[in-house]
C-alpha cells in the first residue's frame, strides 16, 4: 500500500469528521456547500489512490486524472 492511498483514507476520515461538525453548526450556507465538496474531493482522491495502489489497468478503470486530461 503506497503513501498516497494512506493519505487519501486519512483525508476521507478527516472530511467525515469535519462534516459532522458542519452538520451541527448554525451556518446554513456552509451546510449546503462544504459537505458535497469534501465528499467529491475525498471520492476522487480515493479513486486515484486505489488505481495506483492496486495497479488497475486503465482500460478497466481509468484514473480520474486521465479522465480529466481527456476532457
Amino acid at each position: 500500500m503506497n503513501s498516497f492511498f494512506l493519505f487519501s483514507i486519512i483525508f476521507w476520515i478527516a472530511a467525515w469528521i469535519i462534516n459532522i461538525f458542519i452538520a451541527q453548526s448554525n451556518l446554513a450556507k456552509t451546510k449546503m456547500v462544504l459537505p458535497p465538496i469534501l465528499f467529491g474531493v475525498s471520492l476522487l482522491l480515493i479513486w486515484e489512490a486505489s488505481i495506483s495502489a492496486f495497479d488497475v489497468s486503465p482500460v478497466i478503470l481509468p484514473a480520474p486524472s486521465l479522465v480529466f486530461i481527456k476532457l
